[in-house]
């Protein structure tokens, strides 16, 4: 048995079971972004441990090296970046 997810399903399954992981535009450009590269199974788990969302790059410097990745187009050279925003973007853990 097969089942079609929609946009409102998608956001709702992670609202209730991580609701502070990804924004609400942050889920919609995300399944925008699967939906696009013909992902074809839903698996949370491994979606939110492969993608993480910031809400600016200065939040990701607190993880990552600042000089390494001065600007969001050096972070978009090394992995798939899913811009949020104005300045938010989503990221495949790497």
């Amino acid at each position: 048995m097969k089942m079609t997810i929609t946009l409102n399903y998608f956001r709702n399954w992670f609202r209730k079971e991580k609701p502070n992981y990804y924004s609400y535009v942050g889920l919609e450009s995300l399944y925008d972004f699967l939906i696009e590269i013909g992902e074809k199974e839903f698996d949370p788990v491994s979606i939110w441990s492969d993608f993480t969302e910031y809400e600016n790059i200065e939040e990701f410097w607190k993880e990552r090296d600042e000089d390494e990745y001065p600007d969001i187009e050096s972070i978009g050279e090394r992995t798939t970046l899913i811009k949020v925003g104005n300045k938010g973007f989503i990221i495949k853990a790497f």
